[in-house]
């Protein structure tokens, strides 16, 4: 029986280092996500899939002296790839749309089931002994259907990214360009790293990218979440209406309504407000009304004579979840804590609110 040998090299190294950092890149993902950023959990586990695939492939170089046990460990590392397909498809498509892309879907699904599949051929792993130190490495079908995966992983990736750095307001362009830049480091930059066979002569240079890209990404979206909302939504004006009266008692600008928002829109509503109430409003849901250039989401107290309206141009899943979560709120807080009468100017606390549940919104 061979004795296991553990053969430390420099890339060795950099696969662990690169795995502590984005290690801690999860850390501060998971952290945003509990400070009510729900779209750092996609970050999170897409994080988690980088690091399973760096340690994995540390350790199974380290391993090489053992070819069953090194080409076995390698392994998880593209199984870990397909965690990464499916999660850039949740996170590209809760940016950019109102549900999932059934398209995105079945294309990151065929490419994952061939990896699975292809996995299991003889050659699908061998030991390159090309380079300056042999080291596990992808072969054969098993190679192209991995390939094709990460094309589609960077080609989303970078589409979703362009566009918020084409929509991003001026105050926020520096944050999406750096974001950008993570991605063109933890994604596309490996990729070409496979096409050329870089790793062969600077080993560990695909890791060292992806460590970079993770980390300057992950810097971005914590100084400023809001860079990932850019898309699908913008989010114009919030308002809180009397119901009895027909009035706001608050009003909350996102957006610059003179470049942004046609104050037509808001007039007309408010003027038509009274004859909505007329009909039947189920109390307590959120209720959405189209109009041409904007939509109006609406959730009414069930017990008391208020409606809060958010004014965006299109609705998404993130800003409806996050809408009803500050009206009810706002709702038992106010019936709790305040004395309320809509000729009393005692709302200022709606402020508070509005940062808590609607900071991913970006501003201008």
């Amino acid at each position: 029986m061979t004795d296991l040998v553990l053969i430390w090299t420099p890339g060795i190294i950099i696969s662990f280092c690169g795995a502590v950092i984005v290690a801690i890149s999860v850390g501060f993902a998971l952290n945003q996500y509990f400070r009510n950023y729900k779209h750092m959990l996609y970050f999170a586990f897409m994080w988690g899939f980088w690091f399973v695939w760096m340690l994995f492939q540390g350790i199974s170089d380290l391993l090489v002296s053992d070819l069953v046990l090194s080409t076995n460990l390698h392994f998880v590392c593209f199984y870990a790839l397909v965690g990464i397909g499916y999660t850039t498809v949740l996170f590209v498509d809760a940016v950019s749309r109102t549900s999932l892309d059934p398209l995105k879907l079945i294309l990151v699904t065929l490419a994952s089931g061939a990896v699975i599949l292809f996995s299991f051929d003889g050659d699908a792993i061998i030991i390159n002994t090309e380079g300056i130190l042999p080291y596990p490495t992808m072969n054969g079908r098993f190679r192209f259907a991995n390939l094709i995966l990460m094309f589609l992983i960077v080609a989303m990736l970078i589409y979703v990214n362009l566009k918020i750095l084409l929509n991003t307001p001026k105050n926020l362009i520096k944050f999406s360009r750096i974001n950008l830049a993570g991605v063109v480091l933890y994604g596309v930059f490996p990729v070409l790293i496979q096409f050329t066979d870089l790793e062969h002569f600077i080993p560990g240079i695909a890791n060292i990218s992806i460590a970079f890209g993770v980390t300057i990404g992950t810097y971005a979206l914590i100084k400023q979440p809001q860079t990932a909302f850019i898309l699908p939504f913008k989010a114009y004006r919030l308002v809180i209406v009397d119901t009895d009266v027909g009035m706001p008692i608050y009003s909350y600008e996102f957006m610059s309504s003179g470049e942004k928002f046609k104050e037509g829109v808001f007039s007309g509503f408010i003027k038509a407000l009274g004859t909505l109430f007329d009909f039947t409003l189920d109390k307590g849901k959120v209720r959405e009304i189209h109009l041409d250039e904007a939509v109006l989401i609406l959730h009414s107290s069930d017990s008391n004579p208020l409606v809060s309206i958010l004014i965006a141009n299109k609705s998404s899943p993130s800003l409806l979840k996050a809408f009803q979560a500050f009206s009810i709120n706002l709702y038992s807080e106010m019936f709790q804590n305040y004395q309320y009468s809509p000729e009393l100017d005692n709302f200022s606390f709606i402020g508070d609110y509005v940062t808590k549940y609607f900071s991913f919104i970006p501003r201008e």
